[in-house]
């Protein structure tokens, strides 16, 4: 996740410009600039270099997000104990 800094002269929150998310063999990465927000995901090759990004609307990224995030609490105790807690908690 890449954060912003505050502008100096006014106390301004920080800001999240850009969300990664390595799934393994896929990359989801979600920018922003201004306000434009723009979702890409992209393919790894075996050697860890991009084989192809391509800009998807935000709906499929969300979509391949939550799919990644199901698959990883299907392997993990204790990453579906933190997702329920966190849907749980709101």
């Amino acid at each position: 996740m890449v954060v912003s800094e505050p502008n100096a002269v006014c106390a301004v929150p920080k800001l999240v410009t850009e969300i990664a998310v390595d799934t393994g063999g896929e990359r989801l990465e979600l920018k922003r600039v201004g306000d434009d927000v723009t979702a890409q995901c992209g393919r790894r090759s075996s050697g860890g270099d991009r084989a192809q990004d391509r800009t998807i609307d935000i709906d499929t990224w969300l979509s391949a997000l939550t799919a990644a995030v199901a698959a990883q609490a299907e392997r993990s105790e204790r990453t579906r104990q933190a997702l329920q807690q966190l849907v749980l908690d709101r």
